[in-house]
């Protein structure tokens, strides 16, 4: 089993908690995203994927380069994806002034009804006692193209993953909007990563090097076990201590290796 497996499948075995994935400018979380939902899909689980900034399609050309056809696990009704993003605003019939178009706000409310409806679709017809994870991809968006509040998006998210066995969110976690808290984005993004620290009992963090760029190396994997982590996993030893490490993205695939790790 490679170092990634390995973090891969600790964080697969948290059952029925809240996982946050964050990720700074220069160091996607894209590719640790596409693993995991690989990993889950291989594992026999069903995914609900939720993204707000990319499409199928995107997801479906880089799963593959993993090993897994996003389509056939989808027909199997083992993956199913939602665009949150596309359809989120519409334009209203007949809304015109001038040369502009005038767009209504966001359909949040319908956005949220779908998700549930799909959730609940998904989980009754699993009977051979596997699971089914949700995967949201940069809900932050709604903070500043939807309007919400910080807490408004977390409760959604939280009454999302009492539906399934686990929730793995996806945020922005740099500086420039989670430091400061001078504008209202500014304020509602730092409340928003702040609050699903809180709620997580794992928080993985993917950022640059501290000495800037590397021709080896992209960045830096930490994941640290929050304390919220439930008796059930401590007593299963699945509460594990914080891991640190770094990884190497290049032709579509990654390293993930130990510092001062000998390498080929």
């Amino acid at each position: 089993m490679t170092l990634l497996d390995d973090i891969l499948q600790k964080q697969l075995s948290r059952s029925g908690e809240l996982l946050l994935v964050t990720s700074v400018l220069g160091a996607s979380a894209s590719w640790y995203g596409h693993s995991f939902l690989a990993k889950i899909l291989s594992a026999g689980d069903t995914v609900i994927h939720l993204s707000f900034i990319h499409d199928a399609t995107f997801h479906s050309d880089c799963v593959r380069k993993w090993g897994v056809d996003l389509g056939l696990y989808g027909r199997k009704g083992k993956y199913v994806f939602i665009d949150g993003l596309s359809g989120l605003f519409y334009q209203q019939p007949g809304a015109k002034k001038g040369n502009y178009l005038m767009f209504s706000g966001p359909n949040l409310q319908g956005l949220f009804a779908d998700v549930k409806a799909r959730i609940k679709k998904a989980v009754p017809e699993l009977v051979d006692g596997s699971k089914t994870c949700l995967i949201v991809e940069n809900p932050d968006i709604l903070l500043s193209a939807g309007g919400l509040l910080s807490i408004e998006v977390v409760n959604e998210l939280m009454d999302w993953n009492e539906l399934v066995s686990s929730t793995t969110v996806m945020v922005n976690a740099d500086s420039a909007l989670v430091s400061r808290s001078r504008t209202r984005l500014e304020m509602e993004e730092s409340s928003f990563v702040t609050t699903l620290a809180h709620q997580a009992s794992s928080v993985t963090s993917l950022r640059m090097l501290d000495t800037g760029l590397a021709k080896d190396v992209s960045g830096v994997l930490r994941v640290t076990t929050a304390s919220n982590t439930t008796s059930s996993n401590r007593q299963n030893g699945q509460d594990w201590n914080e891991k640190e490490v770094l990884y190497f993205v290049r032709d579509g695939s990654v390293e993930v290796f130990n510092r001062g790790q000998m390498r080929a």
